[in-house]
C-alpha cells in the first residue's frame, strides 16, 4: 500500500500460513473445541527497507484464508481478503495495525433455482465489492455486484449496485467464471484457455485466447501506470553494500 508519493513510501503486507505442529500445540489460547488456523504476517516499510515480523493471527478454521485468493483488495486504508466461509473478509487497517472480521452483504443463497453460488471480492471504480455468481446446471444464471460504501461517520455499507441475468447468453459463457468487472459496462469472465469481455449493455462479447502456458485465468490485475519513474532499486543496492560492508576488516 502506498502511505506518500513524494518522497515515495510504500508498505507491504506478507501474509502465510504457519506449519510449526509444535508452536500450534503451545499457545496458550488455542480452541480446541473448534479448529483454528494460524497466520504469521510480517510488513516490509520502504522507509527503513526491512520486513518487521508481527503478532500471529489466529482465526477459527471457518474463517481461513483461502489458498487460490490470498491476494489482498486493497481499498478504504485496508487489504482485504475473503474467508473459506464465503460469510465474512478478513481485513487488515495499517493505520491502527488491526485486523477485523467485517461480514459480507447478505444475498438469497438458498433459493431452490441455483444449484452454487460463487463468492468473489472484487475492486470497481476504485471501491471494495463482492460479486456473487449464481449458477445452474446450464451455467451461470445471475451476477450480483455489491460496493461497500462509508457513510460521514465512517460506517461502512453494503449496496448492490448490479444484478443481471445471464441466463439467455449460457451458450456463450459455458463453462465460464466471473472474475471481476473490467468497466463500468463490462464483465470479465475466465473459461479454459480464454477470457471473454462481456458488455452486459451492448450484450457484445469478445473473446481471447490465452498463451499455452496459462490454461486458466485464477485471477486478473490490473497494471496502473504514471508517467513519474520510481528508482526503488537504489534503496535496495545502498542496503545491499551497508550489509557487505560490516563484514569486511
Amino acid at each position: 500500500m502506498v502511505l506518500r508519493l513524494n518522497p515515495l513510501r510504500v508498505k507491504v503486507v506478507r501474509v502465510f500460513e504457519s506449519y510449526n505442529y509444535e508452536e500450534n500445540q503451545d499457545l496458550q489460547d488455542y480452541d480446541y473445541e473448534y479448529e483454528n488456523s494460524r497466520y504469521k504476517y510480517e510488513i516490509f516499510d520502504s522507509e527503513t527497507w526491512e520486513w518487521k515480523p508481527q503478532k500471529d493471527l489466529l482465526s477459527p478454521f471457518s474463517e481461513s484464508l483461502l489458498p487460490k485468493q490470498m491476494g489482498a483488495i486493497l481499498a478504504y486504508g485496508g487489504l482485504h481478503w475473503l474467508t473459506m466461509s464465503g460469510k465474512n473478509m478478513l481485513s487488515f487497517f495499517e493505520d491502527k495495525q488491526s485486523w477485523e472480521l467485517v461480514p459480507l452483504p447478505e444475498t438469497e443463497t438458498e433459493d431452490a433455482l441455483f444449484s452454487s453460488v460463487r463468492t468473489r471480492l472484487t475492486k470497481d471504480e476504485g471501491k471494495l465489492g463482492v460479486i456473487y455468481e449464481k449458477s445452474h446446471r446450464k451455467g451461470i444464471e445471475m451476477v450480483e455486484l455489491w460496493i461497500m460504501k462509508q457513510d460521514c461517520d465512517g460506517k461502512r455499507l453494503w449496496s448492490k449496485k448490479h444484478e443481471l441475468n445471464f441466463e439467455a447468453c449460457n451458450e456463450q459463457i459455458r463453462d465460464c467464471s466471473v472474475l471481476s468487472f473490467y468497466n463500468p459496462d463490462v464483465v470479465l469472465m475466465t473459461g479454459f484457455g480464454f477470457v471473454i469481455f462481456y458488455n452486459f449493455k451492448t450484450g457484445r462479447f469478445e473473446r481471447v485466447e490465452l498463451d499455452f502456458r496459462y490454461n486458466y485465468a485464477e485471477d486478473a490485475v490490473f497494471v496502473q501506470t504514471d508517467v513519474e519513474p520510481i528508482h526503488l532499486k537504489v534503496k535496495a543496492e545502498e542496503a545491499t553494500n551497508k550489509n557487505n560492508s560490516l563484514g569486511t576488516c
